[in-house]
């Protein structure tokens, strides 16, 4: 696949909302000074980056696919869709998954129990995200919980996919569009049907429950078919751009204005909706996963934008982007476990010490993912093309 101009600038902003939006957490709203609060509000409003890797990764994968369905090709394997995304996913995440599993009982003092090690076997089969219980498949690494639904979206996304190549044999761009509405009300139908009747318990619901609590106050909202509906923006951007480029369309400046205008727009409603979201769906749903399904149509044909996001440092950050994902709250913990102890979720009152563990925690995963990607990540990849 080509490279697309201006992906790995999203792919690292991304990466980096999330990051921040762990670290601005711990800084206590009664100490936070005055010009710094609404710097901290932003950050904190950086959990939609889970929001921009699904979609992101919706556009990706199914790439390939849209390219071979308008020029009539035959459809991607199976077996190479599958060892790619498992050789990309899997072997960093185990080990990730076990340490964080490991340190949990050992440094962390949490009781090693049946419960504790059915959350981690879920993990590795990655299918934690059905229960409460096993939502978090560790305890001292929370972002974890969304490897196993983004796994789940690469299954759905390749039945769709499946689909659309068996019963559209006439390969009609307007016939696949119609095809995707369909799928679009499928997926809201479904997602409508177990959150309004397949209610959870609402005992021991919120995060003063620990990680269960939270997975419970969660969910249903956060099921496997609303986060999909994220990664499914990103399958209808991917198909309009792909579109786009057989058509011959040409790199313009009203492509780099339009991405302007529709991030003006959203700024606009969070300030004045406070980030409401329709049928309970996370991030902002549907309006922030159609603003960036929209930003990364128009990026590839863009004179300035894609090339600014395109920048050493994010090309940098988002090839180790997976690693610092899976590394980087684990490494906040063991900063307060063994440094900064007020370190915890809205708790720390001196700004120094939240300006040193943001530092130190930044340095620390940018190194632990930079070795996860040359020695694990890169080399596994490598074979698994080879492989193919």
């Amino acid at each position: 696949m080509q490279r697309l101009v201006g992906f790995d600038g999203i792919r690292a902003l991304a990466c980096l909302m999330v990051i921040f939006h762990h670290l601005a957490q711990r800084m206590s709203p009664e100490y936070t000074p005055e010009w710094l609060s609404p710097i901290i509000k932003f950050l904190i409003s950086g959990s939609v980056g889970v929001s921009v890797f699904f979609v992101l990764s919706g556009a990706l994968l199914s790439y390939p696919f849209w390219k071979a369905f308008i020029n009539k090709q035959p459809m991607p394997k199976v077996g190479v869709y599958f060892l790619r995304r498992f050789a990309r996913i899997a072997p960093a995440f185990y080990i990730s998954l076990t340490v964080s599993f490991i340190l949990a009982f050992t440094v962390f003092n949490f009781e090693l129990n049946s419960q504790l090690i059915i959350r981690y076997l879920t993990g590795l089969f990655f299918v934690n995200e059905f229960h409460p219980v096993t939502f978090f498949p560790t305890e001292i690494n929370g972002p974890l919980w969304s490897i196993g639904f983004e796994v789940f979206s690469y299954v759905i996304l390749f039945v769709v996919m499946l689909v659309l190549f068996r019963v559209l044999k006439s390969r009609k761009f307007t016939d696949a569009l119609y095809y995707l509405v369909f799928i679009f009300f499928l997926t809201l139908l479904i997602h409508v049907i177990i959150y309004f009747y397949m209610p959870l318990s609402d005992k021991s619901v919120g995060w003063q429950y620990g990680l269960i609590g939270g997975a419970r106050y969660w969910m249903p909202g956060y099921n496997v078919i609303s986060l999909f509906s994220h990664f499914f923006f990103g399958i209808v951007g991917s198909a309009l751009m792909v579109y786009l480029v057989h058509k011959k369309q040409k790199a313009s400046k009203d492509f780099d204005i339009f991405i302007f205008i529709n991030w003006l727009f959203y700024g606009m409603y969070v300030y004045s909706q406070n980030g409401w979201s329709f049928f309970e769906i996370p991030y902002h749903w549907p309006f922030f996963p159609i603003l960036i399904a929209v930003t990364l149509v128009c990026l590839p044909f863009t004179t300035w934008v894609g090339k600014i996001l395109d920048n050493r440092l994010f090309v940098f950050t988002a090839k180790i982007s997976f690693g610092l994902y899976i590394w980087h709250f684990l490494v906040i913990s063991l900063l307060q476990h063994y440094v900064f102890k007020e370190f915890n979720v809205f708790q720390t009152e001196n700004l120094d010490v939240f300006a040193w563990a943001v530092v130190l925690t930044l340095v620390f995963s940018y190194i632990i993912a930079s070795i996860s990607y040359y020695l694990i990540e890169s080399p596994i990849q490598k074979w698994s093309q080879k492989r193919i």
